[in-house]
């Protein structure tokens, strides 16, 4: 019979903390930690370290939080070698180190209570999206990394010609690499509409996206890829706690009473993109127009009310592709 053993992975831009208990011959518990840079190559590194220690019918389970686009590599690397991988909600492992009293905060000991989660609540294994949505992500970030690089070029472009001594040459080639950029978001905004073409299913899921007041179809094709369609969460609760758009309260007894906010703990490029399209939903979506109206009737700050608007698209978005239902309004139009 397999004895799994939990591994923890606390997942970086550019390195791997890992950690996992380990029982020595004489019958001690220690912690065996150490680093690697989140690469391939190091990943598989990764997984020797690990076995190393590993006796006859034991298995690894890794487990590590959605972090962006970070933890993708390392979840699908070793998927893809038949290693048994949990992503789990960062807000969920942070609420479990405190109820265990972690007080210290090290990527180390982050590593060590990931280990210590999946040995308390055996989180479910981890399955990679259908390629077609993890593709489309691929597209939509990379579009999404160029336009950070041309609004920075653009403002840079900006402060030079205030200086009329600045060099000519200078802010000639800045505008040829803003040229660049454009056009490749060009190409891959075409690259987007050739794959979705490609795809049945793909194409029909945008299209009910797009049935919801107030979102285009960028947002639209967000949302499929975040959700693999509808398949990817079990509740749109689940969907918006992923992004980070679940809501925190800080209370204690009855002494203490913070103000509620955002967790802000999940995909933050996502939760970043869903916030223009939240305010357009604000001006023309009566679902979203009314929560936003209402929290700002009862005195909630404007970004407040503007969080829970986005988190109400989460939730919308999430009905329709996994009823695969156009959204219809919920709030009477006349």
């Amino acid at each position: 019979m397999e004895e799994i053993r939990f591994v923890g992975v606390d997942v970086g831009k550019q390195e791997l903390h890992v950690a996992y208990k380990h029982t020595t011959k004489g019958g001690k518990l220690k912690v065996k930690h150490r680093q690697f840079a989140n690469n391939a190559d190091a990943i598989m590194k990764l997984v020797a370290w690990v076995n190393k220690s590993f006796a006859p019918g034991e298995v690894a389970q890794f487990i590590m939080e959605a972090t962006g686009s970070y933890h993708e590599l390392a979840a699908t690397t070793l998927a893809e070698q038949g290693y048994r991988v949990s992503v789990v909600n960062p807000a969920r492992t942070k609420s479990f180190g405190e109820s265990i009293g972690v007080r210290t905060k090290t990527d180390a000991k982050d590593a060590l209570v990931l280990a210590e989660y999946g040995e308390a609540l055996h989180p479910p294994v981890w399955e990679a999206p259908p390629k077609e949505y993890q593709v489309l992500m691929d597209y939509l970030r990379a579009i999404g990394s160029r336009k950070k690089e041309k609004i920075r070029i653009q403002n840079r472009i900006e402060s030079m010609k205030v200086r009329v001594d600045f060099p000519a040459e200078i802010v000639a080639e800045e505008e040829r690499i803003l040229q660049e950029l454009e056009e490749s978001i060009k190409r891959l905004e075409k690259a987007i509409e050739d794959h979705v073409d490609n795809y049945s299913g793909l194409k029909d899921e945008v299209k009910l996206v797009e049935t919801i007041k107030g979102l285009g179809l960028k947002t639209s094709l967000l949302f499929v890829a975040l959700m693999s369609g509808g398949s990817r969460f079990n509740s749109a609760r689940e969907a918006a706690s992923y992004v980070g758009l679940s809501v925190t309260e800080r209370q204690s007894g009855t002494s203490v009473h913070g103000r509620s906010r955002l967790s802000k703990r999940g995909d933050g490029e996502v939760r970043k993109a869903l916030y223009w399209p939240a305010v357009t939903a604000i001006r023309f979506n009566v679902d979203v127009k009314a929560l936003y109206e209402r929290l700002r009737a009862k005195g909630k700050p404007k970004m407040v009310a503007i969080g829970a608007a986005m988190r109400k698209l989460v939730h919308i978005a999430f009905g329709v592709l996994k009823h695969r239902t156009p959204y219809v309004p919920q709030i009477s139009m006349d």
